[in-house]
């Protein structure tokens, strides 16, 4: 194959990738054999060897920016997916964050107000001793003598 030809089939390959048209059947070409490998002095039972026909790069053509275009859309759609991936789990990481936070808080929240309802209660009661107290006291001054008034 000439090198004239091999730029063309590269060529009619890119553009059906581009237009969708693509598939392996299409574009199956036969293995082509490289030039021989040549060996050398053989080390104690290995054998080095050497490719003398290394591939070339290559050389920038009007294909470019199709293929620029074509990988740019690839690679934003899956920026894209990913991108929604990462959306979600960050959503729900920040979900489960917010309701173990909430929990605590609730419950942090509740001890508090069942530590003031007991000081409440206790409070109550040593008023109700209190004025139960006064009141007691009262009737001993008041029964003792009856010209003394109750306050």
């Amino acid at each position: 194959m000439t090198d004239e030809e091999r730029k063309r089939k590269t060529l009619e390959e890119a553009r059906a990738h581009l237009d969708g048209s693509w598939s392996p059947e299409r574009f199956r070409s036969e293995p082509v054999g490289g030039a021989p490998v040549r060996r050398t002095d053989s080390v104690e039972g290995v054998v080095y060897k050497v490719t003398e026909n290394a591939p070339v790069a290559a050389a920038p053509g009007a294909n470019d920016d199709a293929w620029n275009a074509w990988l740019t859309r690839e690679l934003d759609a899956r920026l894209d997916q990913e991108r929604q991936l990462m959306i979600e789990v960050v959503g729900e990481v920040v979900a489960k964050l917010r309701a173990e936070r909430d929990d605590s808080r609730s419950a942090e929240v509740s001890a508090e107000f069942a530590r003031v309802w007991r000081a409440i209660c206790e409070t109550k009661k040593m008023m109700v001793d209190l004025q139960r107290e006064r009141v007691e006291r009262g009737f001993r001054d008041v029964s003792g003598d009856p010209a003394k008034k109750m306050n």
